[in-house]
């Protein structure tokens, strides 16, 4: 289980077909879920980006 606020597994069930699939040809990116919980923190938060 993730944070609160994060992504519940029936939510991630319905956005993952959505997003992009890795062609191989580059290097390992971070999990989509983590990345989106990253967005909807900074977000929910109002964080300034950097």
């Amino acid at each position: 289980m993730g944070h609160r606020g994060d992504l519940t597994d029936a939510q991630w069930e319905r956005l993952a077909p959505l997003l992009p699939v890795g062609n191989g040809r580059c290097g390992r990116r971070r999990d989509h879920r983590q990345v989106m919980n990253g967005v909807l923190y900074r977000i929910r938060t109002r964080c300034a980006v950097a």
